[in-house]
């Protein structure tokens, strides 16, 4: 069986629809907790990765409609296509005077990954980093989206915190960054 070509490129003002109606949940076997230590003279914080008793089906972080076409009106959004149809989605947010790109939202259906979509995504979104001269890439994701947790690191990025309350439902987001040469 022929390869699909997965093509890169800008979203389109007319793309925004499109993207909000990706459905970017996924199945989990694994989840990270955090396990938090503090003294008066330094603290801790690990995440051990915990697995769960059944795959569990867990629900992407949605946002409105008209943030991802802000997102788009703003030329921060590169879409993976194939045969013209939209696959899979990076919000690229890079904050002026910053030195990092934050990958902010997006991914790929459950039912294109595993087919090189993302990774095309991805090495899209560090070639328009070096090309602005960024000196890094940041992902914040779940800490229950094991699936995206592996794909990042598999693709060199290292753990390199976490916030907590950063998403809607008030979990944690692992950070994950890699420096671009």
């Amino acid at each position: 069986m022929e390869k699909e070509t997965i093509e890169v490129r800008k979203a389109a003002m007319t793309d925004g629809p499109i993207l909000s109606r990706i459905n970017l949940d996924f199945e989990s076997a694994a989840v990270y907790r955090a396990c938090m230590e503090e003294t008066d003279d330094f603290f801790t914080a690990e995440f051990q990765r915990v697995k769960l008793p059944k795959r569990d089906d867990i629900t992407f972080q949605r946002v409105a409609p008209e943030v991802l076409e802000t997102c788009v009106r703003n030329d921060e959004v590169i879409v993976a296509t194939i045969e013209n149809r939209i696959v899979g989605y990076l919000c690229l947010d890079i904050a002026p005077g910053w030195h990092t790109m934050r990958l902010a939202l997006g991914g790929v259906p459950s039912i294109r990954r595993r087919n090189g979509i993302g990774t095309a995504l991805l090495k899209s979104a560090e070639s328009i980093a070096a090309q602005r001269e960024l000196k890094r890439i940041a992902v914040m994701i779940q800490a229950k989206n094991e699936p995206a947790i592996r794909f990042i690191r598999k693709n060199g990025y290292a753990f390199s915190g976490y916030e907590e309350f950063y998403f809607p439902n008030l979990e944690i987001a692992l950070i994950f960054t890699k420096m671009i040469r």
